[in-house]
């Protein structure tokens, strides 16, 4: 069995938020991570909700993983000096 962390999808009436979703090293490229997305987005369709999730700019990888899986960028948040 993988060992994966992650916050299953939170739901409002508008949408289903994936909050995160982590795999150990040696579990990664192997079809987990993309199984267990693929879950939500089922449930998310029977919902009838649009599936969102945030994903940190400077992740390539995670960045290649959603889009292959159909998610796409809407809006693009630019870190602020403060």
């Amino acid at each position: 069995m993988a060992c994966a962390r992650g916050e299953r999808g939170r739901s409002d009436e508008q949408q289903i938020r994936l909050l995160d979703i982590a795999l150990l090293k040696e579990f990664q490229n192997r079809g987990v991570g993309t199984l267990l997305l693929r879950r939500l987005m089922d449930e998310a369709a029977q919902m009838q909700k649009p599936l969102r999730h945030m994903v940190f700019v400077l992740n390539n990888n995670a960045h290649r993983f959603y889009e292959r899986l159909g998610f796409v960028v809407i809006e693009i948040w630019e870190p602020t000096n403060t």
